[in-house]
């Protein structure tokens, strides 16, 4: 039960980053903003992996 919450919230973080990488290069962000928003990407990406390797 708490795997599966914890995947739905996961893949709404996940959903939340990848509209941002994707939308954010039309904005012209500084780097850093880039930087965090692909790493954040990446990192809510792996946390939905593993959740969803434990279901």
């Amino acid at each position: 039960m708490l795997i599966k919450l914890l995947f739905a919230l996961c893949s709404l973080w996940t959903a939340f980053f990848c509209v941002s990488a994707w939308k954010i290069p039309a904005d012209k962000p500084p780097r850093w903003t880039q930087a965090g928003v692909l790493l954040g990407t990446f990192l809510s990406l792996v946390a939905l992996y593993q959740l969803w390797s434990r279901m």
